[in-house]
């Protein structure tokens, strides 16, 4: 079987192609100068460079995130940058308290450790149901 590099006339240097270099390829694809399923390979060698050629996926074939910044793996620097990013209109107004809400319910202990402030109101009471 050919590797998914000697498939393709170049090697992907940009994670995301442009719509017009999308549709040269599919033209390439149409004009039988690349195999059928060149698209198909670029879209998983975009999905290896931004999750990682080890990357694993969930039932529905998405990739799960991974790494640090990921859920579970959060860190103080990816929330002060999920603040920055949402002062700098980078972010929508509110996801910073979003994440910091999400987290304090989700994981108060890690929420601690990273020493993150909690959300306004304090953690949301925990409930039977989350027990």
């Amino acid at each position: 079987m050919p590797r998914k590099e000697d498939l393709l006339p170049y090697k992907p240097v940009a994670i995301h192609l442009t719509a017009e270099e999308l549709d040269d390829l599919q033209d390439r694809i149409d004009a039988g100068e690349l195999p059928a399923n060149a698209l198909e390979l670029h879209r998983e060698a975009e999905a290896q460079m931004v999750f990682g050629v080890d990357a694993k996926k969930d039932a529905r074939g998405h990739y799960i995130e991974q790494g640090i910044g990921s859920r579970g793996n959060e860190s103080a620097n990816h929330y002060a940058a999920l603040q920055k990013a949402e002062r700098e209109g980078h972010e929508p107004a509110g996801a910073y308290r979003t994440a910091l809400a999400e987290i304090w319910k989700r994981d108060p202990e890690r929420a601690r450790k990273l020493r993150l402030p909690e959300p306004p109101g304090g953690p949301e009471p925990r409930t039977e149901a989350d027990i």
